[in-house]
């Protein structure tokens, strides 16, 4: 009985032997082919990144505009990635046949889980087909959000407000709902606008701030400066003044009015209407 226990071991042992070193024959064997396949990858990997910064170069040197190369870049980019990892996998001596229908499985598990995005993407194509807005490009999303157009990428379009912080917003959305391009011209019409006290002069008023914005250096044109009365309130006159200005130099022009308009109708004795918080509540 102990002899036949014995046996039985000794059996098993050569068994675990011969895996083991058949395991360590294919090792041997796949060791060179690996570090081919690693090498192939890392290699395919930086060149990408270099073609990636030689293009993203070029849109300094040249007058393609910067959301189409941006774009570019990064489709080539990945594609580059995606070519690279075949390559590799086939440096491994892996069946071509066998990892091409792994892939091709993955790719459609991943197209189910990121089909919203492929309509980002989709998105991202017509803005820059279009051009709606680009890169540097002053927009207004929703009414809500407002911010300088930084990147247009494949899935999203990034906006820095005026307090230097990052939204980023899909595609789809741009392409959705109402987009405001504030630079799409390059002039634009500003607007000061308040309500002035009924006790206050406001033909004064009104020759103070027109003559504030016929005398501003960044008055584009002197003859098409506006003054009026827009509507009477409740708790004033509406007053209205209009002229045209750079859109690069809008919100300088707009601060710098006001602060002289203030300063102007507190030497003149000239009031801004005040709310009667009392009256709005009844």
């Amino acid at each position: 009985m102990q002899n036949g226990n014995i046996e039985e071991a000794k059996d098993l042992i050569e068994k675990n032997l011969t895996l083991t070193q058949k395991l360590i024959k294919q090792v041997h064997d796949f060791f060179p082919n690996l570090v081919i396949g690693l090498a192939v990858f890392v290699i395919g990997y930086i060149i990408a990144r270099i073609i990636r910064y030689f293009l993203i170069k070029i849109e300094c040197k040249s007058k393609l505009d910067k959301s189409v190369v941006g774009f570019i870049s990064q489709v080539v980019y990945f594609f580059l990635i995606l070519v690279t990892v075949m390559a590799s996998l086939t440096a491994m001596g892996l069946d071509p046949s066998s990892w091409v229908a792994v892939l091709s499985a993955l790719a459609v598990g991943i197209g189910l889980g990121i089909k919203d995005n492929l309509g980002n993407i989709a998105s991202g194509l017509m803005i820059l087909i279009f051009k709606p807005f680009k890169v540097s490009d002053y927009v207004s999303y929703n009414n809500e959000i407002a911010g300088t157009v930084i990147n247009i990428n494949l899935v999203n379009t990034c906006l820095e407000t005026i307090d230097m912080r990052r939204v980023y917003i899909p595609n789809s959305k741009m392409t959705s709902e109402y987009v405001i391009n504030v630079n799409e011209n390059s002039v634009k019409k500003l607007t000061i606008s308040f309500t002035l006290s009924y006790e206050s002069d406001h033909k004064l008023a009104m020759d103070i701030l027109e003559l504030l914005l016929k005398s501003h250096k960044d008055n584009l044109n002197y003859n098409e400066t506006a003054v009026f009365i827009d509507k009477f309130s409740l708790y004033g006159v509406d007053i209205i003044g209009r002229c045209e200005v750079l859109t690069s130099r809008y919100w300088d022009m707009y601060y710098e009015i006001n602060k002289k308009l203030k300063s102007e109708y507190d030497k003149h004795d000239i009031h801004f209407a005040c709310i009667d918080k009392q009256l709005v509540k009844k």
